[in-house]
């Protein structure tokens, strides 16, 4: 099975990739074998949506849609910023067809400054990815400034990307 991880942040490196990358490392251990690979939208630049054809955007456009079509499962992390998900990855998610993600497993992760961001997963990005027909897990990971502490993820929440790798995992076994 093939995973791909999209973070979303505005800069690299960012404590968005560094959860992205913990939970994907996670998938990579729940399911030996698996392929995995990160799109870290904070270093790889995709030109902005503006209704064209996809056949019109440059190579590395097309080559970061391609990476979304060709996964089975999904970690889509962002950060929140004014309590929303980041532009960077609804940038993303404007271009990709239609059925990109259609009948695939997706976990959200999200960071952000303080614990009143957390249901930015569940208000805002949630309803984007069922739009794209994304099977969204029930399960989320969110960020605050403590579960981070100079970067480096706590136990508590490497717990937590376990619990959310391994629901992700049979998500996609099963889909």
């Amino acid at each position: 099975m093939r995973y791909l991880g999209i973070s979303g942040p505005v800069r690299s490196p960012s404590r968005t990739t560094t959860a992205t990358r913990l939970v994907l490392e996670q998938v990579r251990e729940a399911e030996r074998g698996a392929e995995v690979e990160l799109l870290d939208l904070g270093a790889h630049r995709i030109q902005l949506c503006d209704g064209r054809p996809l056949a019109d955007y440059d190579d590395a456009t097309r080559a970061a849609v391609e990476q979304v079509c060709r996964a089975d499962g999904y970690v889509v992390g962002t950060s929140v910023y004014r309590a929303a998900y980041s532009g960077v990855l609804k940038n993303l998610l404007d271009i990709l067809p239609a059925d990109a993600m259609a009948d695939k497993p997706a976990a959200m992760v999200a960071t952000g400054g303080s614990r009143d961001h957390y249901l930015v997963l569940d208000y805002a990005l949630r309803p984007v990815l069922a739009a794209l027909r994304a099977r969204v897990t029930a399960r989320v990971l969110y960020a605050d400034p403590g579960a981070m502490p100079d970067g480096e993820p706590s136990g508590e929440f490497r717990d937590a990307a376990v619990a959310l790798a391994s629901e992700l995992v049979h998500a996609v076994q099963r889909a």
